[in-house]
């Protein structure tokens, strides 16, 4: 089930609801996965494998964004990211070879400056930021629960509600 958050105004971010506390929809536990500790490792990547980071517990929350500028960072249909607190994130290998774009007034989007993948948003200010779901290579064991901006999506891709 799906509804428009807040419901007064249709260009806001559509949120999927469910009752089932172990629903994918819920981005809580998948078939075949075991819940996540929050001691547990998760590994993530760019393409070429140049920038390598490591992520203690799971991602808090994910999410699929609409808008242009996911979808031209992307190069896809949405960006797929998952919340990450700041503190449990730390670079391993490649910290050196990450570089920042000023995407919009007060975001940052970090890419691999040899491969080009991209790896992250961040708010100025802000600890947390916005891990892209793509860059891990284990899985985060959460879904994307949140659709931001699906008023932009693309003719192509047709955003249900």
């Amino acid at each position: 089930m799906r509804r428009c958050w807040p419901k007064s105004s249709a260009s806001q971010p559509c949120v999927r609801t469910c009752g089932a506390t172990s629903s994918p929809a819920c981005g809580t536990q998948r078939s075949g996965t075991r819940r996540a500790k929050l001691s547990e490792r998760f590994r993530g990547s760019c393409l070429c494998g140049e920038v390598r980071f490591e992520l203690t517990g799971p991602p808090e929350r994910a999410s699929r964004c609409f808008c242009s500028l996911c979808r031209k960072q992307s190069g896809s249909a949405f960006g797929a990211y998952a919340y990450v607190r700041g503190d449990r994130f730390r670079f391993v290998a490649g910290a050196s070879s990450v570089r920042g774009y000023v995407s919009s007034p007060g975001v940052t989007r970090t890419f691999c400056s040899r491969c080009g993948a991209s790896l992250h948003w961040k708010r100025d200010g802000k600890d947390g930021f916005g891990l892209a779901l793509g860059s891990l290579d284990d899985d985060p064991r959460v879904e994307p629960t949140l659709d931001l901006h699906p008023e932009d999506a693309a003719f192509w891709y047709p955003v249900r509600h």
